[in-house]
């Protein structure tokens, strides 16, 4: 049994495989197939790869990896494992574990997470045994690997940027489980475009990015603005709202309270007393805000306005 790169689609035994899945109510071998002859996905780009097991020269299996194509802004440090197939017969003989091993060993280096998506619960029990973790509420997600730990700093905010800032504005916006994520183009709505738009021009906008991995992870910001034109979080026109936002594959890891006493800090060296932001109750993040004393100021609907104290007076 050997496991070689694909690198063109002359591959014997592949239409065996096809059918067989195709009998089995599943058609991602076929689109295998019609993106690579289309070169819509070929695995080609930096970290991808699509591999096959052959024995005797027929193959017997298949599997790749994808730079995610599943984020609406790419992150490029997320792979996706993706179309991957196994013989039945070929099955219980560890032939897929040694081609996933195979693929990870190849290509984790290149990725913070490997994410992929069953709703198949024996192929969710495979992933399961071979170091996957179970995934809930996040888009077309099921499963994923972090793949190695690091380091992470804090700094302020550069120039250059400001492409990260608009990421981590789509980011930061709720989908509920179940719904379809926004489309990017609501960047360009004012009510949302507002909270980035032109940054650095007004007073106390202040922001700080998280690095890890020599790039830009995460990025928590502050903005004050006027009763004519309230932010979804707005208390008054002195208290800035703040916005925050991680790469999904760096979630979880306390940066996002790192993030929030970074800024607190960054703030309370100005005039500023108080800090609020909007949260739908619904969202996990809700939590974070609440452990770090956010207080409820208003309830509307499933929105949460909440606000904090941060004037170093009150301590005295």
């Amino acid at each position: 049994m050997q496991i070689k790169k694909i690198t063109h689609f002359s591959l014997p035994g592949f239409e065996q495989l096809k059918a067989e899945s195709q009998a089995q109510g599943f058609n991602f071998l076929n689109r295998l197939e019609q993106e690579w002859l289309q070169g819509i996905n070929q695995f080609s780009l930096v970290g991808e790869g699509l591999y096959g097991v052959y024995q005797e020269e027929k193959l017997i299996a298949v599997g790749g990896i994808n730079v995610n194509p599943y984020t609406k802004i790419q992150v490029a440090s997320i792979g996706r494992l993706r179309r991957f197939y196994v013989l039945k017969q070929w099955r219980r003989q560890k032939v897929g574990q040694q081609l996933l091993a195979h693929i990870l060993n190849k290509h984790q280096a290149y990725f913070t997470e490997i994410n992929l998506y069953t709703n198949n619960p024996k192929a969710a029990n495979f992933y399961l045994q071979c170091g996957f973790e179970k995934v809930n509420n996040q888009h077309k997600v099921s499963h994923r690997k972090l793949t190695h730990s690091f380091p992470v700093t804090y700094r302020n905010l550069l120039a250059t940027d400001t492409p990260f800032l608009q990421t981590m504005l789509y980011q930061a916006l709720y989908v509920p489980e179940g719904n379809p994520p926004f489309p990017t183009s609501i960047l360009d709505e004012p009510s949302i475009a507002k909270y980035i738009a032109n940054w650095g021009s007004l007073p106390n906008d202040l922001a700080i990015v998280a690095i890890g991995n020599q790039q830009p992870i995460g990025a928590i910001w502050g903005r004050q603005f006027p009763a004519n034109n309230k932010g979804y979080g707005f208390v008054n026109a002195q208290t800035p709202e703040i916005s925050m936002a991680i790469l999904p594959a760096y979630r979880n890891k306390g940066i996002g309270t790192k993030l929030l006493t970074q800024l607190e800090k960054a703030y309370q060296q100005t005039s500023i007393k108080t800090l609020s932001l909007s949260v739908d109750k619904r969202n996990p993040a809700k939590r974070l805000y609440q452990r770090n004393a956010y207080l409820l100021y208003k309830e509307e609907g499933t929105a949460l306005t909440l606000w904090k104290t941060i004037s170093k007076e009150q301590h005295k």
